[in-house]
């Protein structure tokens, strides 16, 4: 399916959707959801696994084996401020839009963040567990 866009919009940012389906065909991502989609693989790439860019990733799937407390969280938070300036440069993330807390088995990451070039502002949100 096509999004159709007024004639006098022009998207900023545009990505492809790896996480194709049924179909072979990836779908291009705009805007916000493409910047979803980039914290997204952010997220869920432990750092290491990408042949070419082995500083890629995060180290969210190592700490959810770590104790799931208030200390870990603390870390984790600090990991996810430092790769998502890193690794997102289309995103402004203050310290205060950084949530992590611990659940059963695993942390809730949840993300307020701006977009550098239109100022839109949106939230992300990912839960992992063991």
């Amino acid at each position: 399916m096509a999004i159709q866009f007024s004639s006098n919009y022009k998207p900023t940012y545009v990505d492809l959707n790896f996480n194709v389906g049924t179909n072979s065909f990836s779908e291009l991502l705009y805007d916000v959801d493409a910047i979803r989609n980039s914290l997204y693989n952010l997220f869920t790439t432990p750092i290491g696994t990408r042949v070419f860019v082995p500083e890629y990733g995060s180290h969210l799937y190592r700490m959810v084996y770590e104790p799931v407390d208030a200390t870990s969280a603390t870390e984790l938070r600090v990991y996810v401020g430092k790769e998502v300036e890193r690794w997102e440069p289309r995103v402004i993330l203050l310290d205060k839009d950084i949530l992590v807390q611990p659940v059963f088995g695993g942390f809730n990451i949840n993300l307020t963040y701006t977009i550098r070039m239109t100022g839109v502002s949106s939230n992300f949100e990912l839960t992992a567990t063991r």
